[in-house]
């Protein structure tokens, strides 16, 4: 799915900012790709859930992953944190917001 998200390093007014910021936030969101994505990984997750709590786990890791690690993965990760805690606790991190991989040939 991320491949066919926009992606905002290709836009010099996005490119310095993450997916915490509102305006990244809003454009890898407002996208029909995005919702559809975003809707499935919701609905994958949140079943589980309850399994894990009446097992006893205390700890759940979800991974979103993308080419640079500082726009669409955050954007997701911010939001489905975001929806998670109504019912869940949730320590929510980004371990490549603030990399920059001027280098990598992005795609």
């Amino acid at each position: 799915m991320f491949a066919s998200c926009q992606i905002p390093y290709y836009l010099p007014e996005l490119r310095n900012q993450t997916g915490e910021d509102q305006a990244v936030y809003d454009y890898v969101m407002n996208h029909e790709e995005s919702e559809d994505f975003y809707r499935h990984l919701l609905a994958l997750i949140e079943p589980i859930l309850p399994g894990y709590k009446k097992e006893g786990k205390s700890v759940l890791t979800i991974a979103v992953g993308c080419t640079g690690g500082q726009h669409r993965s955050v954007a997701f990760a911010k939001r489905l944190a975001n929806d998670l805690s109504k019912h869940w606790p949730v320590n929510e991190s980004h371990r490549d917001k603030d990399r920059r991989k001027e280098t990598v040939n992005r795609s």
